[in-house]
């Protein structure tokens, strides 16, 4: 058999994105991705649970899955809530607090030139205009704000950049308590 073709049939059953190898299973994701109608699609997850996890039972979050987390950041002062993206890119949306009354949202790690982005949530359009502050893409806003609180109870959110492409879609799983811990420890 040629190699190109036995390449093509373990690609197939997904073979070469089972073992460690993370950047195999990222691109069996993005095959699937490719190949359905979107990521919250049921098509997307069972293409992602039966060739690149082997988890026969995939749920319709799994593409925009994203269990918040919160603590402290590397200054020792600033707190966070927040989440990576599941592009495994590095970047993720994070609200940021400390003591001294500053409140942000991050874009951390987003491939984008500032300006007004969106964040479609519950079925709204909220509009903020991030600049580059702090190192990155952060928009000043008030603690426990309203799209905050929306955040807090919401399913999923989806960032669009300023040329109206989405940049990522995460999950909002555990949002409500990842905020409440940063609010607490800013003294909120």
């Amino acid at each position: 058999m040629p190699r190109l073709a036995l390449a093509f049939c373990l690609l197939a059953t997904g073979v070469l994105a089972q073992g460690n190898d993370p950047m195999a299973m990222q691109r069996c994701i993005w095959r699937c991705l490719a190949n359905s109608p979107g990521a919250s699609s049921v098509e997307y997850n069972q293409c992602v649970a039966r060739l690149c996890t082997g988890d026969e039972t995939p749920t319709a979050s799994a593409a925009i899955s994203g269990t918040w987390r919160s603590g402290i950041a590397g200054d020792g002062r600033t707190a966070f809530a927040g989440v990576d993206s599941p592009d495994g890119d590095g970047s993720g949306l994070f609200y940021m607090c400390d003591p001294a009354g500053q409140s942000y949202l991050m874009l951390y790690g987003a491939d984008a030139p500032p300006g007004a982005f969106h964040l479609d949530v519950a079925g709204q359009r909220y509009t903020l205009n991030f600049d580059m502050m702090r190192s990155q893409l952060t928009s000043n806003i008030a603690p426990r704000v309203g799209l905050l609180s929306v955040l807090a109870s919401a399913s999923s959110v989806a960032i669009v950049n300023p040329f109206g492409h989405r940049l990522f879609q995460v999950g909002l799983g555990n949002s409500r308590a990842a905020l409440e811990r940063a609010y607490a420890a800013c003294g909120r």
